[in-house]
């Protein structure tokens, strides 16, 4: 059964034909010619011993984030909670999909992080590269540098943990996000980049600024409980995603956010008028 945000779905007549026009079944998932060696010392080629693909994945859309799990099997506690089996499906290099699994077919070419266009993507090599940077004492990023990386993912309240604990909560967010491994080492290579990123999320966990999730507005959070509108998220897009890209646009609201985090008090007032980026944010005056 496949599930998209805690309901059941259905896959669409379209996208079966989508399915059966361009693959013959039985599908094999098998992976790239890249993964695999050989050394000429052994018979067999080299290739990695294999991969549990998660069965769970958060996609960002134009729509917002959306949640796919593919299960065969569902059970309800006493307390009604809901729980999913299995939650991996391993694969060994070589898995066929028959067209009676066109749910299964449809979450590994459209939906699952770890496949791309039908061929396992290189996951086993960033991954391993990953796992250095983020547990290696030796090779690894600081404490410092793990943090502005869980920050630029967003993750909150992250000042406050251990070095141990920042590199659990990274590792479980990459698991959760499409692609998300190579994003991981993308920042790292510029990690100075993702300053802007990491403030925007600073700002938040210090209660500089503030969402109203019902109007969609970020708010300053002023004293006395009072606020004051910064800008209003419009569309589908992502909240944090769009005030970030706001900042981009808008420099005068980048430095007024970093003095602030900086603990200096502006010579100018929080100002209300800002511009409209993108179509994500609208302007208020």
């Amino acid at each position: 059964m496949l599930i998209k945000n805690d309901e059941n779905f259905t896959v669409p007549a379209n996208k079966i034909a989508e399915l059966k026009g361009k693959f013959k079944f039985p599908i094999r998932i098998v992976y790239l010619p890249s993964m695999i060696t050989h050394d000429g010392k052994n018979k067999k080629p080299n290739k990695p011993a294999g991969i549990n693909i998660p069965l769970f994945a958060n996609l960002k859309t134009g729509q917002g984030m959306e949640r796919w799990r593919y299960a065969e099997n569902m059970s309800v506690n006493p307390a009604g909670k809901v729980k999913y089996t299995p939650h991996t499906l391993p694969f060994k290099g070589d898995m066929p999909i028959s067209e009676y699994d066109i749910e299964l077919a449809y979450y590994i070419y459209f939906i699952c992080p770890y496949c791309g266009n039908n061929e396992l993507v290189s996951i086993r090599k960033n991954r391993t590269k990953v796992e250095a940077l983020i547990y290696d004492d030796d090779i690894g990023l600081s404490e410092k540098q793990l943090k502005t990386i869980a920050k630029s993912f967003f993750i909150p309240n992250i000042e406050d943990l251990t070095k141990n604990q920042v590199r659990i909560m990274i590792d479980g967010h990459l698991h959760k996000i499409k692609g998300g491994y190579g994003i991981f080492l993308e920042r790292s290579r510029g990690i100075e980049l993702l300053q802007d990123r990491a403030k925007v999320q600073e700002a938040i966990d210090q209660k500089i600024i503030g969402f109203k999730a019902k109007d969609r507005i970020w708010t300053w959070l002023l004293p006395e409980g009072k606020t004051e509108d910064i800008c209003r998220v419009t569309g589908g897009a992502d909240y944090i995603e769009a005030l970030y890209d706001f900042m981009l646009g808008d420099p005068s609201f980048a430095e007024l956010l970093h003095a602030e985090l900086e603990g200096r008090k502006s010579t100018g007032v929080h100002s209300a008028v800002l511009i409209k980026e993108e179509g994500d944010t609208e302007k208020l005056e």
